[in-house]
């Protein structure tokens, strides 16, 4: 087993932490899809830039911009035990995968630094509940 440790990117490369969802994300009812237990945040901090990189610093808070990673795949719908059974389908689903290094044995991004859209600084706050208008009969 390597472990390692005070590691530089080289070039354009950054290398993030790879924090994920806990929890499946609501608004209101509705759950986010974009946001299920277990999927990778939009915003990480960075651990690591490499010497030709501008403008992002240790510590910054990321936006990431998973489009670079995400694949189409094929996949044959099932049948229904109708005639649909002997009818293939298929749709697409998006796979996403994010090139990682792992340091002091925890999973990072490594990416480069087209890949990240914004620094910024956020705030976690809960979403308000959506709520219907109340009509008043006069």
């Amino acid at each position: 087993m390597i472990k390692m440790t005070n590691v530089r990117p080289l070039a354009n490369k950054v290398i993030t932490t790879m924090d994920k969802y806990d929890i499946d994300l609501k608004h209101g009812e509705l759950v986010d899809v974009n946001k299920l237990k277990g999927t990778v945040k939009e915003y990480q901090t960075v651990v690591a830039v490499g010497p030709m990189v501008h403008y992002i610093n240790v510590g910054d808070t990321v936006l990431v911009n998973p489009a670079a990673y995400g694949k189409p795949k094929h996949v044959r719908d099932q049948g229904n035990g109708s005639i649909a059974q002997n009818t293939e389908g298929y749709h697409v689903e998006m796979e996403y995968h994010f090139p990682t290094i792992m340091i002091d044995g925890v999973e990072h991004l490594f990416i480069t630094d087209r890949d990240i859209d914004v620094v910024c600084n956020i705030e976690e706050v809960p979403d308000p509940i959506i709520q219907a208008p109340t009509i008043q009969i006069v």
